[in-house]
Parts: C-alpha cells; structure tokens; sequence
C-alpha cells in the first residue's frame, strides 16, 4: 500500500501517533516524521517552511519522488499542507492530505498566542499538567521533568537533557506555528480533508471553513469523536482509520530499514511494553548518534 507520512505536532515527535499505526496495522504503512534538531542539540526549526522542506528532503533521500499521502495533527497539520504545497512546486504528486484539528494561525486573535506563558508553561500544558511555580528556571525544568515522568507523560528512556531539547522544540514550533502564514502562494486547489474533534471548542468560535479558505478551494470536512488532546488515543485513533484510506493506490517500494518509521507490520500484536522497549532502543540510538 502507498505509506502515509505523518508530520509531528508541537514538539516535533512523532510518537503520539503510536495507536494510529497499531490502528491500521498491518495492511497500511506508516511513517513518522521527526522534526530536524529535536534530540541532537542543534538549533530547532522555528519556521513551518524549514520543517517542510527538511521533511520533505528526508523522504526523498530514501524513497525517491514517490507519490506522496500527507497528513498532521495539530502544527503538524500546517506542516504537511506546506510540504504538499512545495512538493507539488517541485513537481512531486500529491494524492491526498489530511489536516487534523488545526486551523492557521491567521485565525486566532494574536493575544492567545501571548496568553501560554514562557517555554515551560507551554510544555506543561501540552503534557497536561500543571505549571510549576519553582523559583528558578533550572528548577522548575526539574519539577515539570518530575512530574512527567510520574505521569507517564513522557517516552520511555528520555532523560532531562532531552528533555530540555524537548521543551526547547516545542518552543520553536510554537513560533513557526505563530508566524506561518499560508497565504503567502497561491492558494492550494487539489483536495484536502480538514479533520475536526467533535468536542474542540475552537470550533464552536471558528469556522474551519472560513479559516481555510483563504488558502485552500477545495476543502472537505470529517468530523470524528474526541477533543484536541484525545484524538490519537485508543478508540478515537480507530475512528480515524477510515480516513487514511482516501486518495489512489500507488505501488512503492518496501521501505528502507533506516527510516524512522512506525510500520504497522512491526507494530501489530506487540504489546505496550514491547513497544516502550523498541522506543528506549530508538532513544538510546539517537544519543549515540549525537
């Protein structure tokens, strides 16, 4: 089957999308895609551009001009409308993509984007816990690691040197998210299905259509279970399944065995624990690499 790539939201990992790709497994491959810088020390990208164009180059380096199904969550939703907007430019095909619960920036009152806090308060929210009042900031970067761990909100095996390349990410793609502004091209005329969680409330405020359409003409509208935060877990990453079957079917080639990638083959019939093993392997890999 021809693979889905998969852009990550804030933060750049892709590893929220783990129980979509058990979800399709084991007919539909999947690959995640990692943001550039996010666990060797190197600058983060802090354009949705760049993420784009380094996603784009990864895929190429090892699987050619394929035809390509594109789809993110959130900023990673922006992320892979970009890459499908450059790729077409670069005369690659585009079957299909997939915009999950994201609107553009150019759609909120700019004062939302003041309203999160310093790097860390966005990191706590985005794990979903509370902002930590420590005095300092090397202190209060231990708390929140603290925290997440216990909560389990963390891969297995990250320690707090990754973890601050963590948050550092997370910052940078909340700038790129902040500053992108799709209406800099021509607008996009092919196809595209925007992907809404039903219990969202940035839809009872915004128009998906009206905030796309500036940018996008041919927009169709999926609305599955699930708020924001809940799309990709259990039930709700099951609901999602059907839509990863739009677009024609291409014939590719079986994929490389160094990209980074959730094969849903690999993933089938392993349990939680098996899987946070491979996981610690990928981690411990990518820290012998830097």
């Amino acid at each position: 089957a021809t693979p889905w790539f998969l852009a990550p939201p804030l933060g750049g990992s892709p590893l929220c999308y783990l129980d979509l790709a058990r979800a399709l497994a084991p007919h539909q491959p999947v690959y995640g895609l990692q943001v550039p810088g996010l666990w060797d020390g190197t600058p983060p990208c802090t354009r949705i551009e760049d993420m784009a164009a380094a996603y784009l180059a990864d895929i190429r380096d090892r699987f050619g001009t394929i035809p390509l199904r594109l789809a993110g969550w959130s900023a990673g939703g922006l992320a892979a409308f970009e890459m499908a907007r450059q790729a077409r430019a670069l005369g690659q095909p585009v079957e299909a993509v997939l915009v999950i619960d994201a609107a553009p920036a150019t759609a909120f009152d700019a004062n939302v984007f003041k309203d999160m806090g310093d790097d860390i308060d966005l990191a706590a929210g985005i794990l979903r816990l509370n902002p930590t009042r420590a005095p300092t900031r090397t202190a209060r970067l231990a708390t929140l690691y603290d925290a997440a761990r216990a909560n389990n909100s963390l891969p297995p095996g990250l320690d707090q040197t990754q973890f601050e390349g963590l948050i550092a990410s997370l910052a940078a793609s909340q700038t790129a998210y902040a500053s992108y502004d799709p209406g800099h091209t021509t607008p996009w005329t092919e196809p595209i299905t925007l992907v809404l969680a039903r219990d969202n409330p940035q839809w009872n405020d915004i128009n998906p259509q009206t905030a796309w359409k500036p940018y996008a003409t041919n927009i169709q509208t999926k609305t599955i279970p699930g708020n924001h935060n809940t799309l990709f877990d259990g039930v709700n990453a099951a609901d999602l399944q059907p839509l990863f079957s739009i677009g024609k079917t291409s014939p590719v080639d079986p994929a490389p065995t160094d990209f980074p990638l959730f094969d849903p083959a690999l993933l089938n019939g392993l349990s939680d624990e098996e899987i946070e093993r491979l996981l610690d392997a990928e981690l411990a890999e990518d820290a012998h690499e830097s």
